[in-house]
């Protein structure tokens, strides 16, 4: 009598919502009462692709295991794109995982003695769960862009200082946050940049507000993956031509090109552009300055320990008074400084 397990998996959450995981599972021991066999477990996996490899699904991975000791004989699915839509990726992690050849038992397909050496039955079934794959990957694209279209959200986390309507449209916040709207907020963020501040500067201003960086999604959930505002998202958001009133959706059938109300004038932002731009050479000439600086300093001071002090003005160069007798000072230049003071050594 052979060993077998039970594999099942869902796609959607909605599919374990109706407990579709729960037929596969059903069906597949009605399966097993008529060919008989001894059972060492059931794996399910609920609200997983199927172009995810089995080693990186939860119950996917446990099964593997325990094929890899040797004691399973037989794989019982409802049909076989539940183990995989590609057959590349599910002959290779068997090949990896199981010692010996195992029976894939399929209630759709029927019995496959070798997924290995399944020939031209297997390679048809899976070809065909990779075309349905893609053609419902298609439609829900095509879904995808006919409803951004028409002018409603669908690309992801509700970009700061904007909520949905209840046709799903973005229309400016009017949560208040800080004492003010969070479009207000999101607006003194572009309007302090284009007057010269920084991504880190309004980072810390946002978080010594008080404003929560988490992000919003369409149905009301809220994601937290940092408790801190962090440069890069700042530099994201102004970076992001939506606030001026275009959204652009990259879709694989073409750019979908929507208007969106604006929360800053054209000119702003493209201030806060040229400013991000500035501020983005600067760093870049301080970090460049302070690598070099480094490479310097053993070649002034060799046998003596300098202190590291920070680099304060990007415009300025970093030198060293070094003496054998005591550690050398680091003291800031200006740029018109540097030649003469390094000439005197």
């Amino acid at each position: 009598m052979p060993n077998v397990v039970i594999y099942a998996r869902t796609s959607t959450d909605a599919q374990k919502v109706r407990q579709t995981g729960e037929t596969q599972i059903e069906v597949c021991r009605q399966l097993l009462s008529t060919r008989g066999g001894s059972l060492l477990g059931v794996f399910s996996d609920d609200g997983v692709s199927g172009t995810l490899p089995l080693r990186q699904r939860p119950s996917g991975s446990r099964m593997l295991q325990l094929c890899a000791t040797g004691a399973v004989d037989a794989l019982i699915v409802f049909r076989l794109d539940r183990l995989s839509r590609r057959l590349g990726n599910v002959v290779a992690e068997l090949e990896s995982f199981c010692p010996k050849p195992l029976e894939i038992w399929s209630v759709s397909e029927g019995t496959v003695p070798d997924l290995r050496n399944a020939g031209s039955v297997i390679a048809q079934a899976m070809e065909f769960a990779a075309m349905e794959l893609d053609v419902v990957s298609e439609r829900m694209n095509r879904g995808r862009d006919r409803v951004a279209a028409l002018g409603k959200w669908t690309s992801g986390p509700v970009p700061f200082g904007y909520d949905l309507d209840d046709d799903g449209r973005l229309i400016p916040s009017s949560r208040m946050v800080a004492g003010v709207t969070e479009a207000e907020l999101a607006r003194s963020v572009f309007i302090a940049m284009a007057g010269g501040s920084t991504t880190i500067a309004e980072a810390r201003r946002l978080q010594e507000l008080g404003v929560a960086p988490g992000r919003r999604y369409s149905r009301r959930i809220v994601l937290t993956d940092s408790a801190q505002w962090r440069p890069s998202r700042i530099r994201a958001m102004i970076r992001n031509p939506l606030y001026a009133g275009t959204h652009e959706l990259k879709s694989r059938f073409g750019t979908i090109e929507r208007q969106v109300p604006a929360l800053v004038e054209k000119a702003t932002w493209q201030a806060a552009q040229a400013q991000l731009g500035i501020n983005l050479a600067k760093s870049q000439f301080a970090s460049r300055e302070y690598l070099r600086c480094r490479s310097i300093l053993p070649l002034v001071a060799p046998r003596s320990s300098f202190r590291r002090t920070g680099l304060n003005n990007s415009l300025g160069r970093v030198v060293v008074n070094a003496t054998r007798q005591r550690p050398p000072r680091v003291r800031l230049l200006r740029s018109g400084e540097w030649l003469s003071a390094w000439s005197r050594g």
